[in-house]
């Protein structure tokens, strides 16, 4: 008959701080990228986190008498609901904006314990194509929503981004011929002054 061995309360808390810490070390290192799998305690994790922000107060939750947006920059879609939100999804992607440069931001679970590295980014290329091209390589193995999402954030943005260029060339030619304009009621204007003073006729501005 085998012997049993009767723990003190010191060692049971001790022998259970053990074994949690071994199932979090497990946690950790099980790899759920393959296919687009969460793991079970991330889900749960975002189940609760969106159901706080549902529920209860979110600071970036805008609310119309039409539809309820979202504040977050790292929003997909600018829509407050449960696949849209950055905040009850631990595993992430959109497209920023910054300087003229365009970035892919990505957000997994194993970076949620730095928040300062919670956002890996990759910048884009300046083509579009090739900018599509990457976000398929990058987000090979994220859900299809994702994917759909960022392709038709980066469009927006891009097309925001050749109008503004526009806006400000013409800006800059409008300013310049302003300029021209007035350089040249200057020169008349001095034109009739010499000839106000000298009784000469004004000489034709080559």
């Amino acid at each position: 008959q085998p012997r049993t061995f009767r723990l003190s309360r010191c060692e049971a808390s001790y022998a259970n701080l053990w074994r949690r810490a071994k199932t979090v070390a497990l946690c950790r290192t099980e790899s759920y990228t393959l296919k687009g799998f969460v793991r079970p305690n991330a889900e749960r994790r975002n189940s609760v986190a969106a159901q706080i922000i549902n529920q209860g107060h979110c600071s970036y939750k805008m609310k119309t008498s039409a539809e309820t947006f979202c504040r977050n920059k790292y929003s997909v879609t600018g829509l407050c609901n449960r696949s849209s939100c950055p905040l009850s999804n631990s595993r992430y992607a959109t497209i920023l904006e910054d300087e003229g440069k365009l970035y892919l931001c990505m957000k997994t679970v194993e970076r949620a314990h730095k928040p300062a590295t919670l956002w890996h980014r990759v910048a884009l290329h300046h083509n579009y194509a090739e900018a599509l091209n990457q976000i398929d390589g990058l987000l090979s193995h994220w859900s299809r929503f994702i994917v759909h999402k960022s392709k038709q954030r980066l469009t927006k943005i891009t097309q925001l981004l050749l109008r503004t260029r526009k806006a400000m060339r013409n800006n800059r030619f409008q300013t310049q011929r302003i300029a021209h304009q007035h350089d040249d009621m200057k020169f008349a204007c001095l034109q009739v002054e010499n000839r106000h003073h000298s009784g000469s006729a004004p000489e034709k501005r080559g």
